[in-house]
């Protein structure tokens, strides 16, 4: 018997299509205008481990593979790590964006309805989102669509949750299951449990630490109409203007500071802490301290800090009336007390 020849091409055809399409893995393609040569890096999270490279931009054009079972978060930056964008990718997916340097928010997107409409939202959005803004914008959408993927996409990547993790972990509760998988939503779910739980609110009793000599002390908050708890790691935040403002609030009638340094050793927190230039105030009123770890020590997780330098400050009952990364917010608070 013989075929037709346009039943064997009907027949061809759907076989050559489906030998194109690769469900094994995911294609990203794009352009970098303006930047002919560089390396790109980019890395993601998936069921299979974590992965991460490096490709040549070459005339302004690159490509990689990659391989996730599951939707992930796929992070590309400069070679020194600068951000160039993001993208929301599992197997089977081909795209094609445009990358703008420095900004982010301009990426361009086709070949995926998701990455599309997230990248017409960080056009639209990109003034807000690089201010002060970018907050209530992120709030905003996920208020009007709980049922959307990209309002988890949005809370995870573009909300600063220090600067307000209550509302943080209200927005996440409100975004429905289904458009807030697990394996995306996961890490940032736990990382608001650390800082807006039930306990990190809670009134602060005292905190212990080691004195620089080499006894354990404790401040409490008790007895006074303020203490400031200041929590960094490293040399680079403590400028002269951060170290005087803890003097001028250690100095202030019923304040008091606790300022604990966290490194792996006492010898570099010791040496810097004789290089700083701290005059004109008692020791009882600033207490310089260390602690182990970062911000893995243990102290610091009932605290539910999550970033460096971060400040707490609490009323003469323990209850914490501030918390903050900023001096000038604590000199603001403590002016208002």
């Amino acid at each position: 018997m013989r075929f037709p020849f346009a039943c064997i091409l009907a027949l061809l055809i759907p076989l050559s299509l489906n030998s194109c399409s690769d469900d094994s893995r995911f294609v990203v393609r794009g352009t970098t205008p303006g930047t002919e040569n560089m390396n790109l890096r980019f890395g993601y999270n998936s069921p299979e481990g974590y992965r991460s490279g490096v490709v040549a931009v070459r005339e302004g054009k690159f490509e990689f593979a990659g391989v996730s079972s599951r939707p992930t978060l796929v992070e590309m930056f400069e070679h020194d790590y600068t951000p160039l964008g993001r993208l929301c990718l599992a197997n089977g997916d081909n795209v094609e964006c445009v990358l703008s340097r420095g900004v982010p928010e301009a990426i361009k997107v086709a070949g995926s309805p998701l990455n599309e409409r997230w990248a017409d939202y960080l056009n639209a959005n990109a003034g807000a989102l690089r201010s002060d803004e970018g907050n209530a914008a992120v709030a905003a959408y996920v208020a009007a669509h709980p049922d959307d993927i990209l309002s988890t996409l949005l809370l995870v990547t573009q909300y600063d949750v220090r600067r307000n993790p209550l509302q943080a972990d209200s927005l996440l509760a409100l975004v429905a299951p289904a458009a807030r998988p697990e394996f995306i939503a996961g890490d940032f779910a736990y990382l608001l449990g650390r800082v807006a739980g039930e306990n990190t609110h809670s009134p602060v009793d005292s905190i212990t630490f080691v004195a620089p000599d080499n006894r354990v002390e404790a401040l409490a908050p008790a007895g006074r109409k303020a203490t400031v708890y200041f929590f960094s790691d490293d040399e680079a935040m403590r400028e002269d203007s951060v170290v005087a403002a803890l003097v001028r609030f250690a100095a202030a009638k019923g304040v008091a500071v606790a300022d604990i340094y966290l490194s792996p050793d006492t010898m570099a927190w010791k040496r810097m802490i004789r290089s700083e230039r701290v005059k004109g105030v008692d020791d009882s009123s600033l207490r310089r301290g260390w602690l182990p770890g970062s911000l893995g020590a243990p102290q610091l997780q009932r605290f539910g800090v999550v970033d460096l330098p971060f400040a707490v400050v609490c009323d003469s009952s323990g209850a914490q009336i501030c918390r903050t990364r900023y001096t000038g917010v604590v000199s603001e608070v403590l002016e208002s007390m």
